[in-house]
């Protein structure tokens, strides 16, 4: 196994299972804890990460593939998501804001998905996001047009199709990962200090990028089922980080 990458809590490493490209993220033990405390600790965590992989996907969140979960080893066997993925913190970083502002809508997007099935990430950072091209047919493109128009009532006489060949066409999509620290709660808190950590992390890794995170948080909350709730809470918040900045 190649080791590409550790944190605080676990290793991750880049080997083949059952002959595909995957990615291990393990565990490791903590010297501090007293062992029989340090497993059990290691083992809700990682069940508790497991679950919330496959919960994401359920409520429409792209994350890897889970394929295992070794509790003796500790680890998770995931999909590896190739090297053609770039962190969505590089991506901004390299992009202006007109070209990323399709893909922060979506983020913001994501994230609304995830609270309203009450799962709160834990960890949201733009290195929690990874930004992978997807390659899609023309026809299929021409289809989802077609149903915005539908649904939006734009124009009702604009179904003629084209007949001409399909040509594939390359989409960014968002992958999230690092599910780590989540956890479910229908606490509105929760979901606030979620998107209050974003906004710490945009602000601390993308300077001047307000703008950037305001994308983000009107996406949210044109999807949220519990919007105004959330939005107050994460004032309140914010007024509580700003205290607590003041005070040091």
């Amino acid at each position: 196994m190649e080791l590409i990458s550790q944190g605080a809590e676990a290793k991750i490493y880049r080997t083949t299972f059952l002959g595909k490209p995957v990615i291990v993220k393990q565990r490791f033990k903590k010297k501090y804890r007293h062992p029989q405390l340090d497993s059990r600790l290691i083992t809700r965590r990682l069940v508790q990460e497991a679950r919330s992989l496959v919960k994401a996907r359920k409520c429409g969140v792209l994350t890897p593939i889970l394929y295992q979960v070794d509790v003796f080893n500790h680890s998770l066997i995931m999909e590896d998501l190739g090297k053609s993925t770039v962190m969505l913190k590089h991506y901004l970083n390299n992009n202006q804001q007109k070209q990323a502002a399709p893909l922060l809508k979506e983020f913001g997007e994501l994230i609304s998905k995830m609270h309203n099935s009450d799962l709160i990430h834990g960890d949201l950072t733009t290195s929690n996001v990874m930004v992978k091209k997807v390659i899609r047919k023309k026809e299929e493109e021409k289809k989802e047009i077609e149903k915005e128009k539908e649904k939006e009532k734009e124009k009702e006489n604009e179904n003629e199709i084209e007949t001409e060949k399909e040509r594939e066409m390359e989409k960014e999509k968002l992958i999230m990962i690092d599910f780590g620290l989540s956890f479910s709660s229908t606490n509105s808190e929760e979901k606030a200090v979620d998107l209050y950590v974003l906004e710490r992390a945009f602000l601390s890794t993308h300077p001047n990028s307000k703008q950037l995170f305001d994308i983000v948080l009107k996406s949210y909350s044109e999807n949220s089922n519990n919007k105004q709730k959330i939005m107050t809470r994460l004032e309140k918040v914010r007024r509580r980080g700003r205290k607590r900045s003041m005070v040091g």
